[in-house]
């Protein structure tokens, strides 16, 4: 994670379910375009993949 950033329900409208900051550790359920689907404190949503890295 590369700074604070939002989970999402899903695309940068959908309800905010999570702020995750810099070092966060999610698990990555899929990518597609240029959003992946994450599970992250308990709860499943979307990330910009330009913010993750491995």
């Amino acid at each position: 994670m590369r700074s604070a950033k939002t989970i999402r329900t899903i695309g940068t409208q959908g309800a905010k379910l999570a702020t995750l900051i810099k070092g966060t550790k999610v698990n990555l359920i899929l990518c597609g375009n240029s959003w992946c689907r994450v599970t992250c404190q308990g709860r499943t949503g979307y990330v910009a993949q330009a913010y993750l890295r491995r």
